[in-house]
């Protein structure tokens, strides 16, 4: 059946670590995957999650090669709309503040991970809830990784707002991944 999901793997990480890391989860079966990324919570508030790709030897892919466009609407407020080339990862993928406690839904499609003679791509959408100023901010996002690695994993950290990664811990994380028959 065309766009059914076939579960690959799930990760979860309960305690605190500055980043989280999913090995494996992109194989030569699938020319799309699903990302889905719940529950997470921060220790500290107005940080960013930014998302990175692992090779075929589980290297964290940090060259500037990351393109970003983006679009964050904050409830009760106007929107923000990023752009970002040449960057050393996907960054302000979803906004978080450490008092919202289990507050995000996070969907990342991954397009042509496993593809060598083509970029990897992505799109995302993303709710998350900021209780400092009582308000909800969702996202909506593409990016695009401009070399050809294969790509095998992928590693989630927090950054400010200018993409560098902080030390703000990431915990009871939940990530299932799934490809797209």
């Amino acid at each position: 059946m065309t766009g059914s999901l076939e579960f690959i793997k799930s990760e979860v990480q309960s305690s605190a670590v500055t980043t989280f890391t999913v090995t494996d989860c992109f194989n030569d079966k699938y020319d799309v995957n699903q990302i889905l990324i719940s529950k997470t919570d921060s220790s500290t508030d107005n940080i960013f999650l930014k998302l990175n790709f692992l090779d075929t030897s589980d290297a964290v892919i940090t060259d500037s090669t990351y393109d970003i466009a983006s679009l964050r609407l904050v409830a009760g407020s106007s929107f923000i709309e990023d752009r970002f080339t040449s960057q050393t990862g996907f960054r302000n993928v979803a906004q978080f503040d450490a008092t919202a406690s289990n507050s995000a839904g996070i969907n990342i499609m991954v397009f042509n991970a496993n593809d060598s003679s083509s970029y990897t791509f992505i799109t995302a959408q993303t709710v998350t809830g900021i209780p400092a100023s009582g308000l909800m901010a969702g996202t909506k996002y593409i990016g695009v990784l401009q070399n050809t690695e294969t790509v095998t994993g992928l590693r989630l950290g927090f950054t400010d707002g200018s993409g560098n990664l902080t030390a703000s811990a990431i915990e009871n994380c939940t990530v299932k991944v799934y490809g797209v028959k």
